[in-house]
């Protein structure tokens, strides 16, 4: 009888070891699993399973806008859910824990992104992990005075970002403010005078690379 039990045991251990090895999930099926709300231009939970199941083919999502899969790594998934409308989700860990880095990008001029982050039950991190830095690290020339007026004049600046390189411990930003043709027009000397900023993921956040 004690032999069996403890057999019993070990079998029971076993079986939550099985279960408990299962509980890592890809970012393909984190994408599965995120709650409809979360994407209504794809609430489908079977058609996302189908096209991470088609890389590369293009399906209809529910409102007639064509979505594929751009590109799919082991901690990055971006696609394309319409033609002005794209979607990231990065997998990223600290201290044992994992998050979830979603970016969701209007493609429309001048483009412009939002950045969210949940833990893998799809609960939203309240603690922001990521802050944009000070519009004046964009700038090639910090000490050109009138590239800073020109941006303040702006008000709110339009701005993207996107996993570097499909590392979605590495981050890319760029202002997009004056890719629109007439913030352009009226000063085409800007869009020179500006660069990308990378960030990276340490300690549980984004910081500027360089830190």
């Amino acid at each position: 009888m004690r032999r069996l039990t403890i057999l019993s045991l070990l079998g029971l251990l076993l079986q939550i070891g099985v279960v408990s090895g299962t509980r890592a999930q890809s970012v393909g099926e984190l994408f599965v699993s995120m709650p409809d709300s979360l994407i209504p231009i794809l609430p489908d939970s079977t058609l996302r399973a189908d096209l991470l199941k088609s890389p590369g083919e293009t399906l209809t999502n529910p409102f007639g806008g064509e979505v594929k899969v751009l590109s799919e790594t082991e901690g990055t998934l971006r696609l394309a859910l319409d033609s002005s409308t794209e979607l990231e989700l990065g997998l990223l860990s600290y201290k044992k824990h994992n998050y979830i880095c979603l970016i969701a990008t209007s493609t429309i001029v001048p483009a412009q992104s939002v950045v969210a982050f949940y833990d893998t039950e799809w609960h939203r991190m309240q603690e922001p992990l990521l802050e944009v830095p000070d519009a004046e690290l964009f700038l090639t020339d910090r000490e050109s005075n009138g590239v800073k007026s020109a941006l303040a004049e702006q008000g709110h600046l339009h701005w993207v970002v996107s996993f570097d390189k499909d590392n979605p411990e590495l981050l890319t930003l760029r202002i997009t403010s004056y890719d629109n043709q007439t913030a352009h027009s009226l000063r085409p000397e800007i869009r020179e005078k500006l660069h990308p900023v990378q960030m990276r993921w340490k300690r549980g956040r984004y910081v500027l690379y360089n830190n």
